[in-house]
């Protein structure tokens, strides 16, 4: 946790946002924290990815449209992708390496990035092949911590990701897609912190319950729980992909 709160400010700041929304759902301030903190498991890397990929993007004198691009996970034309990639700042390749519109190749690069922030960006998209999950879960632990928070990952992998690799009830409470045997275990087994994940969660799970169902361009892999695939487009939005 060291690493999480090196930089209260950042905490404090740029926080501010996030904790006004969950506050607006109902949520009580030590909910807000205790989401906020959950997002640094396994004390890898800075707990505000947005807030220091904005700072490094501004002060290196990146156009107005590539930092909202890269804050937002727009589509970016290749010469812009190919300049991120080579970006030194870890915040910056970790939210490169969440946006959906990267294609595989550029994908590969950031998988066999060293640092391990940066590919638990990647665990994190939702237009990962059958492949790459795969690959995913044989990574490290922090990695496949951020791949189980991904609803796009399928009920088996899940459960996988569970009964054999042990990932922390925490990452499966913040999933949407969390399939019903781990929320049971989560409801009977899990800490406070957990439980309290989960609340939010569910109250975003029917609105993943009614989204279109999308095929793995490796072939008839369907992501998401039945059939709803949905994009994670910020730190507190979720959009339909139609």
């Amino acid at each position: 946790m060291s690493i999480c709160l090196e930089d209260h400010s950042a905490l404090t700041n740029g926080g501010a946002q996030l904790t006004d929304f969950l506050m607006s759902m109902g949520c009580n301030l030590s909910v807000c924290i205790l989401f906020i903190l959950s997002s640094c498991d396994l004390n890898v890397g800075p707990p505000l990815p947005e807030r220091y990929a904005k700072k490094y993007l501004t002060e290196h004198g990146f156009d107005i449209n590539v930092v909202t691009a890269v804050l937002e996970y727009k589509e970016m034309d290749r010469s812009t992708i190919l300049e991120l990639l080579d970006v030194p700042d870890v915040s910056v390749r970790y939210m490169l390496g969440r946006n959906r519109h990267l294609n595989r190749e550029q994908r590969s690069v950031l998988w066999k990035d060293r640092d391990e922030f940066v590919r638990k960006g990647v665990a994190m998209n939702p237009s990962l092949t059958q492949r790459e999950i795969f690959d995913a879960m044989e990574d490290s632990s922090p990695v496949r911590h951020s791949l189980a928070m991904n609803p796009m990952v399928t009920r088996d992998v899940l459960i996988k990701l569970r009964s054999h690799y042990r990932v922390r009830l925490s990452a499966f409470a913040q999933n949407p897609s969390c399939p019903e045997a781990i929320i049971n275990e989560i409801e009977k087994h899990g800490m406070a912190q957990d439980k309290q994940l989960l609340a939010i969660s569910r109250r975003r799970r029917m609105e993943v319950m009614k989204l279109p169902s999308r095929v793995d361009p490796d072939g008839g892999y369907y992501w998401g729980q039945a059939g709803a695939p949905w994009l994670w487009s910020g730190s507190t939005n979720w959009v339909s992909q139609k």
